[in-house]
């Protein structure tokens, strides 16, 4: 009797789990499928959250990338080639370079205008040559600022600035400034190679100051960029 009883309970355990064994797994596999969904739920969340942090720092990485590329293909007008304007209405040299300050919502902005040989052809245009670049903060319909190239081969467009057309390199500028440094290593915001103020000089380096993005999401960078061309002063600086 003890025999068939032991043979009833050996294939009684071979015949599947008990209920309590079945609520057991159960308990652990929610424990397990909690703690995934957790896990992926905070990776998805601060996935959302860096998203626009990540963006900003792209763009701002992305306008450095054209600001070092612009700058460091620099051409300038050289002696005895040059000659400094000595009257009023003499002819402007077409490779001027100047930079300016601008006010703009609540800060000063800076813009350049320069040229150099770094021309992007529009709409597959095989035009080539020299360019005369520019890069100026404009603020746009919906309120916010934005960085916009634009660049022009000869013949150039009249000197107003509103005369250019534009591309947009960056939304939403928090700060953009940019400092020139002269031969005697001093830093200018501003500059102009056709004024005696500089010398009639180019300036040797620039320093990009840029800020991008809204509220804590905004990112800042800086640089330096040497220029690799330069003329030297041509008078009193």
């Amino acid at each position: 009797m003890r025999k068939k009883k032991r043979l009833l309970a050996h294939k009684k355990s071979e015949a599947g789990f008990t209920l309590m064994e079945i609520l057991v797994a159960l308990v652990i596999l929610a424990i397990v499928m909690g703690a995934s969904y957790a896990s992926f739920s905070a990776l998805v969340g601060t996935d959302q959250a860096m998203g626009p942090m990540l963006k900003n720092l792209e763009d701002a990485r992305r306008t450095m990338g054209w600001l070092e590329r612009d700058f460091s293909s620099t051409s300038v007008s050289l002696p005895p080639a040059y000659r400094k304007p000595e009257l009023f209405d003499d002819a402007q040299d077409p490779f001027r370079f100047e930079a300016w300050e601008e006010n703009l919502g609540n800060g000063r902005f800076s813009g350049v205008r320069f040229a150099a040989d770094a021309h992007l052809p529009f709409f597959g245009s095989p035009l080539k040559g020299l360019a005369r670049i520019s890069y100026t903060v404009l603020e746009k319909k919906d309120g916010s600022l934005a960085l916009y190239r634009s660049d022009h081969i000869h013949p150039y467009p009249d000197t107003d600035r509103s005369e250019e057309l534009r591309f947009l390199v960056c939304d939403n500028i928090k700060k953009f400034t940019l400092d020139f440094m002269d031969e005697k290593g001093e830093w200018h915001r501003e500059w102009d190679s056709e004024s005696n103020r500089y010398g009639w000089a180019t300036p040797r380096a620039v320093r990009v100051g840029l800020e991008t993005g809204r509220g804590p999401d905004a990112r800042a960078m800086a640089t330096e960029i040497r220029i690799p061309v330069w003329r030297e002063s041509q008078g009193d600086l």
